[in-house]
């Protein structure tokens, strides 16, 4: 079976631009999984009873290649199990947390960042998947490929070169889809920042990054120094408050910290706020 990624109609092309990109930050575009043939075939149907149970043996693991332990992961059933449950968007469980948890318990994913050309690999069918126009709207497969790229198991596995390379890597996925569609990208690019300890970014949002049951939500209020709460981000008339005038929030303001003043990152807003400090990381 091969690793592309189910394909749909882009904007981009396979022209010189992009190799340019990749010869700029060293990155060889190699077609490492050809055709897989070792990926686990999960049984059939595939129910809640079936999961609990389900293991598969260490040896088949070992014995099977880089390219079979990703799709293996990439094929598991998670429309039952997760890796979150996408009905409860709007519960406030740390849908990161538990995403990096479920992650660091599964033993494809600890035996893939096991492997000395896991990196590579990933990278490759992540190039990949761009370069050849497979751009997956909203498709639990590649959401979960960026996922497994911004876990704490991944980040922890690159090097710092490596992490700036992933960083342009999913900038220039930026290039050729809509706001819509990087959600999860985004979760790579805050990963990145905050196991790089980005001032800027820690700073100026760390404090208002929380999680939801879908990931990360970015709260669109900051207490100042004098003590008053203050609305920054886009309002409902698509006005932007940015730091510098954020507007006050008084009494009798029907607004609440807990309802109004969360955006997810389904946010236009902060899909705009998290690429703009993903390019200043990759200039300093």
């Amino acid at each position: 079976m091969s690793l592309a990624l189910i394909s749909c109609s882009a904007n981009m092309d396979n022209s010189d631009p992009f190799d340019d990109f990749l010869n700029e930050w060293d990155i060889t575009l190699k077609n490492d999984c050809p055709e897989v043939t070792d990926a686990y075939s999960y049984p059939e149907p595939w129910t809640r009873e079936i999961e609990k149970a389900f293991s598969i043996p260490d040896e088949t693991l070992n014995s099977m290649s880089t390219c079979g332990l990703i799709e293996t992961l990439l094929n598991y059933p998670r429309d039952i199990v997760g890796p979150w449950n996408w009905e409860l968007s709007h519960s406030f469980r740390p849908g990161v947390t538990m995403f990096n948890e479920s992650i660091k318990a599964n033993k494809i994913a600890v035996e893939l960042f096991k492997r000395k050309n896991c990196i590579p690999v990933l990278f490759s069918i992540y190039i990949s998947t761009i370069k050849e126009e497979s751009c997956v709207y909203g498709g639990s497969r590649f959401g979960y490929f960026e996922l497994l790229l911004s876990s704490d198991l991944c980040m922890n596995t690159l090097n710092e070169l490596e992490k700036k390379q992933l960083m342009a890597i999913t900038l220039e996925r930026v290039k050729y889809v809509e706001n819509e569609s990087l959600v999860q990208t985004c979760h790579i690019m805050i990963s990145i920042m905050k196991f790089c300890n980005y001032t800027p970014f820690i700073e100026d949002i760390g404090s208002r990054l929380n999680e939801c049951t879908t990931g990360y939500t970015l709260s669109n209020f900051i207490v100042k120094d004098d003590g008053n709460s203050y609305y920054i981000g886009e309002d409902a008339d698509g006005n932007t408050h940015s730091l510098e005038n954020a507007t006050p929030l008084d009494e009798k303001d029907t607004m609440t910290e807990n309802k109004v003043l969360t955006y997810t990152y389904l946010s236009p807003y902060a899909i705009k706020t998290t690429i703009a400090y993903a390019n200043m990381f990759l200039i300093n």
